[in-house]
């Protein structure tokens, strides 16, 4: 009876987390998000009861403070240095809050049911398989395009163009690149074979490399750097291995640049926006017809962000549009609202202070993957290249606020859970 429990619980946390996961950040989804939410709590509700043992709640580190002294601060900024108050603090309330309860729900379902062997063996392929959709999306659609139209069309998938598709494709390859070095050292997380990890793994990387996101491209890179200097760093034996890695950094590059012309003319987009004075609507510069559109507008908008650091350096009040609020106060037109970089965002929005903190509270978490990780903690690796990934890419893209950013605080929440509590060789088998 009890065997018959744990696969269905098993098949049901599959069925409910990837759809959950999945369709983070992706337009027009809330109504199926918050059926994937319904069927969650239904059978996080039955594991609860179901679960004899008290819960082991992890001890509250560094990283549990920096959240609450951020939190305290988007609440101080919101209500008294906001120009507007009651708009920032109602947004913090139906926005950040929510943030703040997925980080409680995910420590919470861990520190629960962390000690019940099998209660958890859903959770590791349920995140993974969750940024795994897209990679499937993406292939698949390129597969039907090659079938249908006789060529493939870089930078789309089924669900969207590179915009949606590409962060949590992104997610997914920060995942197993963890889980490939992880295997080195004789361990593993994620519940694949060798075999079937490197399949997916191939799969991941062609999928970054055909959806074409600068962003996503650069993310990579730096993971693989990264990656490439925890195996030196912890093997003695590591050069195959460093090879390796620094083998599929380059093929990435060349992939990637070769699939799309849309890193041609970026040093001289970005010079062109350097010697020029701020333009609040790049779009119709004559400049961009001669240099990449998108790097100029990336780069013209920053400048903008920049210039409204120094003149706003506590922010402008808690909200996604800070960006557009700050263009309108410099003659703008309406309509604009994220700066294509979720760092630029969020210090618009909550000052030089608050981003600072956000910072931190990355870091932090970082160091307690790495420390897990050096523990012989086999979620230790996830967890710090799953954060540096969302980093790393908020820099060049506005994931800082939204469903996507609540989506990945849940996630980064189970991952640090699974770091601190319990024993997790034990939740893997």
């Amino acid at each position: 009876m009890k065997k018959n429990f744990t696969e269905v619980s098993y098949w049901l946390g599959l069925l409910w987390l990837p759809g959950f996961i999945a369709l983070q950040g992706i337009p027009h989804t809330g109504s199926l998000r918050t059926l994937f939410s319904l069927v969650g709590i239904i059978h996080v509700v039955i594991l609860v009861r179901r679960s004899p043992a008290p819960a082991v709640w992890p001890r509250l580190g560094i990283e549990a403070w920096v959240l609450a002294i951020l939190s305290g601060w988007l609440l101080f900024q919101s209500a008294f240095v906001s120009n507007t108050p009651l708009a920032s603090l109602t947004e913090l309330g139906s926005e950040w809050l929510k943030l703040v309860l997925m980080v409680i729900l995910g420590v919470w379902l861990v520190a629960k049911m962390g000690k019940v062997n099998g209660q958890l063996n859903w959770l590791p392929m349920g995140l993974f398989l969750g940024y795994f959709i897209h990679v499937i999306a993406t292939l698949a659609y390129q597969l039907w395009s090659y079938l249908t139209l006789g060529h493939l069309m870089p930078g789309f998938s089924f669900f969207g163009n590179y915009g949606y598709a590409s962060p949590p494709v992104s997610v997914a390859f920060a995942f197993l690149l963890a889980e490939l070095v992880l295997r080195q050292r004789g361990q593993k997380w994620l519940p694949l074979s060798n075999a079937w990890l490197l399949v997916v793994f191939v799969a991941t990387l062609l999928a970054v490399a055909v959806l074409a996101s600068k962003a996503g491209m650069i993310a990579a890179f730096l993971l693989l750097v990264t990656a490439t200097g925890v195996v030196i760093a912890s093997f003695r034996s590591a050069h195959r291995v460093a090879l390796l890695l620094a083998g599929i950094t380059i093929l990435l590059i060349i992939v990637g640049m070769g699939v799309s012309n849309r890193w041609h003319g970026a040093s001289a987009a970005i010079h062109t926006v350097m010697s020029s004075p701020i333009d609040l609507e790049p779009f119709s510069n004559s400049a961009v017809k001669q240099v990449d559109e998108s790097f100029y507008v990336r780069a013209a908008y920053a400048k903008i962000g920049l210039q409204g650091m120094a003149e706003h350096p506590l922010g402008l009040g808690y909200g996604s549009d800070a960006f557009g609020r700050y263009a309108l106060e410099l003659g703008g037109a309406k309509g604009l609202v994220s700066s294509h970089s979720g760092w630029v965002d969020f210090v618009l929005a909550n000052g030089i202070p608050g981003l600072l903190l956000l910072l931190l509270l990355f870091g932090v978490v970082v160091r307690r993957g790495w420390f897990a990780y050096r523990a012989n903690s086999p979620v230790g690796l996830a967890l710090m290249f799953v954060v540096l990934n969302f980093a790393m890419r908020s820099l060049l893209d506005g994931h800082l606020f939204g469903s996507r950013f609540v989506g990945f605080a849940f996630v980064a929440a189970v991952l640090w859970a699974f770091a601190v509590i319990g024993d997790n060789r034990q939740q893997s088998s």
